[in-house]
């Protein structure tokens, strides 16, 4: 993929970058074994760090690109109905202060699940039903100004 292939160049000019560094040699022409990217020389420790610096930093931004949801959204869990664990996915675009609550159908509260700040991105939490009545029950999600709610089926 891409991506992959992004990974793998970003990991050669790291490498490229690193071997100046490490030979120490700040002047002259650019060795042949770096082709047309002998703008990834260093001219000094100092820039070898900061070309590193940015190398690094974009790899962290297409790490978490790639796993940073667009929008707020609290999944159905599954498996559904269930006996007695589930698992519940939501996802944050930014981080966020999150409640998630289970309640039975009358609206009474039986489990916070969680009630914390989160980072962004996609996040799971479990769902343990030991205990309880089999029946129908709901879950809601409050992240900031999302609010959704889900029904999920215990069956014992």
């Amino acid at each position: 993929s891409g991506y992959t292939d992004s990974l793998h160049i970003l990991n050669s000019e790291l490498n490229i970058i690193e071997t100046y560094m490490v030979m120490n040699a700040p002047t002259g022409d650019a060795m042949g074994f770096t082709g047309r990217l002998a703008n990834l020389k260093p001219t000094s420790v100092m820039d070898g760090y900061k070309k590193l610096k940015e190398k690094l930093y974009r790899l962290k931004d297409m790490h978490t690109s790639v796993n940073v949801p667009e929008k707020f959204s609290l999944s159905q869990n599954y498996p559904n109905p269930f006996n007695p664990i589930t698992k519940i996915n939501f996802s944050l675009p930014n981080p966020s202060k999150v409640s998630i609550k289970i309640y039975d159908i009358l609206g009474r509260t039986v489990k916070v699940l969680i009630d914390e700040f989160r980072d962004k991105g996609i996040h799971t939490v479990t769902f343990d039903g030991t205990g309880l009545a089999s029946g129908v029950y709901f879950y809601s999600i409050e992240a900031g100004t999302f609010k959704d709610t889900k029904k999920m089926v215990l069956v014992k």
